[in-house]
Parts: C-alpha cells; structure tokens; sequence
C-alpha cells in the first residue's frame, strides 16, 4: 500500500503535480468543483470513461497547492488500480507522514469509488468522524454512485456530472479561440469544425482528423469498456449478449420510441429482463431515456419514452438530422419531448420546445407543432435548430426563434 499511494501522488515529494497528470486544458466544470471546495459536503463527479474526471481532481489538487495547501495534506487514492479498504489507505497515508487528522485540513480524492463494496457506509465513518477533511469522489455513473446512499450519504455528497466537451471546449482544445462578436466572420471555418466536434467529443482525440481512428477508440476505449467491465462488475446478473443486441438496436436508429412488449416479443425475452438491461445501459451512460412531457415533471408519462445513444459519436452513421438531434439531446441533457398523437417536438427544455430542423428552408408546416403546443401550455417562446437558417418569425403572439446548429452548439444561451 505505501508504494501504490506514493505512486499516486508524487506531489508529495515534488511539491507540485506532474503536467501529464494536470493538463493545461481546463474543462468547464472545473470552476465549479473549486466553487464547492469551501462547502462540508463530499463533491461526486460522475461521467463517461475518458471525459477528463481523473484530470479535474489532479487540477484540483494543482489548485490547492497554488493556494498554500501543504502537499502532503492532498491524497489522492484510484479503486480503478486497487481495490482497497478506506480505512487502511488512510492508516498508511497517516502512518507515511506522521499526521493526526483530527488535527489541520486535509483533501481527500477518491477516483472510480463505486468499485469499492458498500463504499457509502465506509465513507460516512470518516465524514462523520473527521469534519476537517473534505472528500472527493468521482464514478462512471450516477446511479451506480447513488445506489443505497439514501440512508448513509442522504444530505452529505453533492454531484456534479462531467458530460463529454462541449463544442466551446472542443475548440479550445484545438488551439482555436474567436470572440463572439466575430463568429459570423468564421461561419465557414466554425461550420468544418462543427463536423469534427460531432465526431470527436473526447479530450484524447479532440485533435483527431480519421473518422475511422475516432470510431476504433471510441468502440474499444468507453462504449466495449462500459459493457464488458464496468456493467458486468456492477450487476451480476448481466447476460452482456443482450446488452450488445439492445445498443445495436438503440444505435441504429437515435430517437426510437421504446416499446417494451414488441421488444420481449421480438428477442423473446422477458419484460422484466429487458427493463432490467435497458437500465443498465442508462446506467452506464451508453443511452439515455426522454419522456413524453404532460406540463410536469410530476405527470410526465411513462409511455411513449424515447431511447437514444447517449453522444451521436456512438452512432454516426445515422442520417445527418438524426446526429443533430442527438446531439442537442445530449447538450441539453433533455429529460423531455413531447407527443401527442402525430404532432411531436424534440426537446422541451424548462418548458419551452425545442425543434431540430436540419434542412436548407424553414416552411411555415415546419412550425405548425411549435404553435400547437405553445397555444396548448401557454408558453410564448420556441426555438427551431437549422442549418443555416437564423430568424426571428413572430406570429399568432408568439415568438420562434430559427438558429443554425453550429452557432446553438457554439452559444447555448441562444435558446434561453
């Protein structure tokens, strides 16, 4: 054990944290975590393999030393190397730097912590124990995270869920930094990047220009991962063959309306059975599942829900429309549409609609569900995402606004 932490933090004889470990890339969500740094409560990070959770605690960790934290009081354990008791890694962290923690503020971080049994109940002894020390943990999925905290962490653990880039974070990964005022003068190059984003939405291949290099890695490295060893260690009771015909059925067509009883029929499995698989598929963050909105979250129906890949990356040989409304499903991390028999609209975010038209003209029977339902739940707002298109249309007192893919990726304010 005293070998596997002194490998973890070589800031303790350094002094600082290796540049290979605290990239100069900073994501989004990395202000925040420093926000809630000052807060008792212990911040979960959650988020696919490979989106950066690992590198934002060693940027944590940078931070904190930068702001006079004494390196040695800065531990950092994986459970994705080692399976190992909190109680003995702290036994040894205290005995290697002759340390009383009842004594001085110390940061502890402990990455992919679900791979710990009953980790929750290990963990609130020493929160409850030693108020002074604050805690990190990070894990592949919120649900499993969240599994049976009720009772032991209820009120104790903040989460914070670390999505793959944005398209903001894409660029700046690729060294390409433009003000707002001048986007429209880099319409054309902005559009040629906007295809590389779709495909791309990962730190390690962020600079990547082979589609078929992008695919490989994202196959082997998260969406091969997730099934055969993160689901298949959490749930023993996977069949990991029905997991894989589940996600090629989901992956082939994003957006499909999961049907439950045609499914059993089809693949001759029990509902129960499917339920059960389809979650752990949420669960680990390959799919995710979009109800059909009745004006609130509490009557929000458990029909007609919508299966689609959790990134359009897993799946880009979808029609181009398809990867587009994927993608803002994934960007607004949209919890809702709407149906209502053949009227449909994508996205209902904070109770406004959203459409995604990707085509070259906006028609007035393009609009025709967005005054429907506007009419139907009072709201006075809509967005449509194109193309090219950018407008504004007022009519029967409403407003739509009509903004093109890119930009909407580029400015997420624009539909608020």
């Amino acid at each position: 054990m005293k070998d596997i932490l002194l490998l973890f933090n070589p800031w303790w004889k350094t002094g600082k944290v290796k540049e290979d470990l605290a990239k100069h890339f900073e994501r989004e969500l990395l202000s925040k975590i420093i926000n809630y740094i000052s807060s008792k409560q212990i911040i979960a990070l959650f988020g696919l393999r490979r989106t950066g959770k690992s590198t934002l605690f060693f940027q944590t960790i940078e931070h904190l030393i930068k702001k006079g934290i004494k390196p040695e009081h800065l531990l950092y354990f994986s459970f994705d190397q080692k399976v190992a008791e909190v109680k003995e890694i702290l036994k040894v962290y205290t005995e290697l730097h002759s340390l009383d923690l009842e004594n001085g503020k110390y940061f502890v971080f402990f990455d992919e912590i679900q791979k710990l049994d009953d980790w929750q109940n290990k963990l609130k002894i020493f929160y409850d124990l030693y108020p002074n020390i604050k805690f990190f943990i990070s894990g592949s999925s919120y649900l499993t995270l969240t599994k049976n905290i009720a009772e032991s962490l209820a009120g104790r653990i903040n989460f914070l869920k670390l999505e793959p880039l944005s398209f903001n974070e894409w660029l700046l990964l690729n060294g390409i930094r433009i003000e707002e005022k001048k986007i429209i003068l880099h319409e054309s190059e902005l559009k040629n990047h906007f295809k590389w984003y779709l495909k791309t939405p990962f730190p390690e291949i962020a600079i990547l220009r082979d589609e078929l290099s992008a695919k490989k890695y994202i196959h082997e490295f998260i969406i091969s991962r997730v099934l055969s060893y993160d689901i298949k260690k959490e749930f023993k009771d996977v069949d990991i063959e029905l997991l894989e015909t589940l996600k090629d059925i989901f992956f082939e067509e994003g957006g499909i309306i999961l049907n439950i009883d045609n499914l059993a029929k089809d693949l001759k499995r029990g509902k129960e059975t499917l339920g059960k698989h389809i979650n752990y598929l949420a669960q680990g963050l390959l799919i995710r599942i979009v109800k059909n909105y009745r004006g609130s979250a509490l009557s929000s129906s458990r029909k007609l829900r919508k299966v689609y890949p959790y990134h359009p990356c897993f799946c880009l040989n979808l029609d181009e429309s398809k990867v587009i409304e994927n993608l803002f499903i994934a960007l607004f991390d949209a919890k809702y549409y709407w149906r209502e028999h053949e009227k449909e609209i994508d996205i209902i975010k904070n109770k406004k609609p959203i459409e995604v038209k990707y085509k070259e003209t906006i028609k007035n029977e393009d609009l025709t569900n967005l005054h429907y339902f506007m009419e139907k739940f009072k709201q006075t707002s809509a967005v449509v995402i194109t193309k090219d298109t950018e407008q504004g249309i007022k009519a029967k007192n409403h407003l739509i606004k009509l903004v093109p893919a890119w930009k909407t990726a580029l400015m997420p304010s624009l539909v608020e």
